[in-house]
This record gives C-alpha cells, sequence and structure tokens, in this order.
C-alpha cells in the first residue's frame, strides 16, 4: 500500500501538478491533478484494505432488483391419448350376427347353436357397456334371448329399447316376434301396427302384420296386409302354408286355387297345390298321416 502511495506521490511531485518554472508555486491546474490523484489512490488503498463504501454494498447482486422477466407463452399442447378415441361397433355388430347366422344353420346341433347365439350376447353387452343407447345392440340382444328361448330378458331388452328409441320402427317389429314366439298373436300384431305407424310403406312388416293376423284367425285380413307385401297371389300362398300348417288343408287348397287364379304361373303354388292333392289321394287310399308339403322359404318376389 505504501508503494502505492509512494508512486502516487511521486507523480504528482513530477508530473504537471508542480510548475517547473516557478519552484515552491502550485497551480489550479496542478491542485485538480493532486486532488484526483489522491482520490484515486484512497479508492485503491480502500480496495486493497477491504473497505467499501456502503453505497457500494447496497448495490450488491443479491439486492439488486429483478430483472423484469420475459413473459413466456405457454404452448397448449393437445394430447391425443389424453382420451380413450370413441369406439366403432360396426364390425363388432357384424361379428354378432354371424354368429346368430351361424347359429341357425345348425337346428338340430343345440350344442354348436347354442355356442354361437351365447357368444353372440357377449358380443352385444360387450357394446351395450360403452354405447348404452346402441340401438343395433338392444336389437341383436333381444333375439340372441328370442333364439335362447329367454322370453323375460327378451321382454326387458325390448322394452328397454322401445324406451331409449321410441320412433324406431325396428324396435317394435322385433318386439312383435317376442310375442308371437309364445302365441300371443294379439301383442304380436299391436307391436307390428305400432311399427307400420312409423313405417307404414314397409313391406316387410305388412307381411309380418298379415301372417300374425291369419294365426289370430283374422284371415281375409292377414291376405289384405300380404297383398300390400307382395301381391295377392303370393298373399294367397302364404295364408295356404300357415292354414296347412294348422291342418287345415282345406282351407289351404282354396287359398292356393285363389293364387294361381290371381297368377296361373306361381310356381311355388302350383308344386304345393300337387303335392297337396297327392297327399289327400294318398291318405284315401290308405289310412296314413298325410305327407307334409316340402318347407319352403316365404321370401319371393312380388308377382304383379
Amino acid at each position: 500500500m505504501g508503494q502505492a502511495v509512494r508512486l502516487v506521490w511521486g507523480w504528482n511531485r513530477t508530473g504537471t501538478g508542480a510548475c517547473p518554472t516557478h519552484a515552491g508555486e502550485t497551480t489550479m491546474e496542478g491542485r485538480t491533478s493532486v486532488y484526483c490523484a489522491w482520490t484515486l489512490s484512497l479508492g485503491l488503498v480502500s480496495g486493497l484494505c477491504g473497505c467499501v463504501p456502503q453505497s457500494f454494498k447496497n448495490t450488491s447482486i443479491e439486492n439488486r432488483p429483478p430483472a423484469p422477466k420475459e413473459e413466456i407463452l405457454e404452448t397448449k399442447t393437445t394430447s391425443f391419448f389424453k382420451s380413450e378415441p370413441k369406439r366403432e361397433p360396426k364390425l363388432e355388430l357384424a361379428m354378432g350376427m354371424l354368429r346368430e347366422k351361424k347359429a341357425a344353420h345348425f337346428p338340430d346341433n343345440p350344442e354348436v347353436r347354442y355356442k354361437e347365439l351365447d357368444e353372440a350376447r357377449k358380443v352385444y353387452q360387450e357394446i351395450l357397456a360403452y354405447d348404452s343407447n346402441n340401438v343395433d345392440a338392444q336389437r341383436g340382444l333381444g333375439r340372441v334371448y328370442l333364439g335362447l328361448g329367454d322370453f323375460e330378458r327378451a321382454q326387458a331388452t325390448y322394452t328397454k329399447a322401445a324406451e331409449k328409441h321410441p320412433k324406431t320402427a325396428a324396435v317394435y317389429a322385433d318386439w312383435s316376434v317376442a310375442f308371437s314366439k309364445r302365441n300371443d298373436f294379439k301383442g304380436a300384431v299391436l307391436k307390428i301396427n305400432q311399427a307400420l305407424e312409423l313405417e307404414p310403406e314397409n313391406q316387410e312388416y305388412h307381411k309380418m302384420l298379415g301372417i300374425n293376423l291369419v294365426c289370430l284367425g283374422q284371415v281375409e285380413q292377414g291376405v289384405e296386409a300380404l297383398a300390400k307385401a307382395r301381391g295377392r297371389a303370393a298373399a294367397h300362398y302364404y295364408v295356404a302354408r300357415l292354414l296347412y300348417r294348422k291342418n287345415q288343408a282345406d282351407e289351404a287348397r282354396q287359398h292356393l286355387q285363389r293364387s294361381l287364379q290371381a297368377n296361373p304361373n306361381l310356381l311355388e303354388a302350383q308344386a304345393f297345390l300337387q303335392d297337396l292333392n297327392a297327399a289327400v289321394q294318398n291318405a284315401a287310399a290308405q289310412p296314413a298321416t298325410p305327407q307334409r308339403a316340402p318347407a319352403t322359404e316365404l321370401h319371393f318376389t312380388s308377382d304383379e
């Protein structure tokens, strides 16, 4: 430290602070230089001694005011895994219907039939577990219960479906099957009429109505309903088959004749009438049970 003072003092004595021409006199310029030199030396000495003015202490890094924070824009990121994607039940519905069709191919094999129906039940119930309002799954579940002979669960399923989908005609049409399978044709007619109120031009519903009316004993009303769906000739053919299954062979023959009057080229009616006449002739020749007509499906198109 002393060396530093001596360096400054030496600079004052030999520098521009002392006038070389006038020894012992000090000019204004010299006094200013001396003051600057002493200030500089004082600061240097204070720094070496660890003495820091209070004003410098108050401006430490810790006491400095915080710098203004830069505004950070938060970017909202969309997570594709935040919620599970909505499941699309079309494939599952197709699988359930496939199980139903497979079960229908084994009417004489209850082991396979009931197994396939039970698998279809699981499919439909799984769909309803995440989409309780799915009307196709509700209808499918109702059909499965009917196939399993569980009419109580079928009734409950269709009741719930009708409450959630009161404007869906197919629900009432399916529901009518639950009544007709229990020979409650009056209840079946009621449900089919509800379906027709929603879809009055649906030919399939008119066919279902006609069949249930014939089974209820209202044959002519049944013919008229069937005629709207398949034509008059086909309607009489339908009625003939239904009456024959009820062991009313004579009435069945009459409707076959009326069918051929409406359309002489209806092959199904021709074949059925021939089989029926042959069965009557065989019965007259020897007492035996008449041979039943071939169990053909009643799904031909309109003949008119």
